[in-house]
């Protein structure tokens, strides 16, 4: 290798540490680097890192640096930013935990990155005006079961697992790890930004059942008895507390009345 693609290459590598830049299959630190790019190794990897603890503060904080940062910095070697921006840096990383080798420490953690990948994406969806349950109600009764319901563009949900999720997530943002696992039944976990704050709510999985089915097109009759076949047999569907939940959460928008 001449001198000149010698120089460009290692120049590369130190701002771009975790990548194999003009073949150079080598770590950024382990190059005899030149006083004057010393300032640049690992700079690019670093930043991934400190994204990655921003943007997953519940996961920082409930794993304490020693165990973060190690696997923070293997997931930006393995998935490095595809872009400048870092504020949405992180798709995949709650999969990523949930391979970790300590079975419930890894899942935990990808349960709790979840949660902080869903308020990142609401916090950077579309504004929306929400449907409150007085906007509904102005509907005329023969054709509410056939008006869609449109799902808020901030709205994010998922299951959660058999233990108190949301309020473990809350005292691990606010870095009180002293919390316990508190057992709980199923529930579905709703984040939205229906104004200016992310919001994280527990509600029923009939709810996100519902959701389902509303984000998939089905009008409102429609939905609810998709949403009534996913009910467990020894549970009741209850359609005004499912939908309730929604409202509540600000998950619905606009209207779309039935085309008569």
């Amino acid at each position: 290798m001449d001198i000149s693609s010698d120089f460009h290459g290692r120049f590369l590598t130190s701002i771009d540490g975790w990548q194999l830049v003009s073949g150079l299959d080598v770590d950024a630190a382990e190059l005899s680097l030149p006083p004057a790019m010393g300032v640049y190794a690992n700079t690019g990897l670093r930043a991934a890192i400190e994204a990655l603890e921003a943007n997953f503060l519940s996961v920082a904080n409930w794993l304490g640096g020693p165990w973060f940062w190690p696997v923070a910095r293997a997931f930006a070697r393995a998935h490095p930013p595809s872009e400048g921006r870092l504020f949405l840096y992180g798709d995949g990383f709650p999969d990523f935990l949930a391979t970790l080798e300590h079975g419930n420490l890894g899942r935990c953690a990808s349960e709790l990155a979840w949660v902080d990948w869903m308020c990142m994406r609401a916090h950077a969806a579309a504004d929306h005006l929400p449907l409150s349950a007085t906007h509904l109600a102005e509907l005329p009764a023969e054709v509410l079961l056939d008006t869609r319901l449109q799902v808020a563009p901030s709205a994010q949900w998922r299951k959660s697992p058999d233990y108190a999720l949301v309020a473990l997530w809350r005292a691990a943002r606010m870095g009180q790890m002293g919390s316990e696992f508190s057992a709980q039944p199923g529930c579905g976990v709703l984040v939205t930004r229906p104004d200016d704050a992310v919001l994280v709510n527990e509600v029923p999985l009939a709810s996100l059942s519902l959701l389902d089915a509303l984000a998939a097109g089905l009008e409102l009759g429609a939905a609810a008895e998709q949403a009534m076949r996913l009910t467990p047999s020894h549970e009741t569907f209850d359609l005004q507390q499912a939908i309730g939940a929604l409202l509540d959460g600000g998950a619905l928008s606009a209207l779309q009345e039935p085309i008569r």
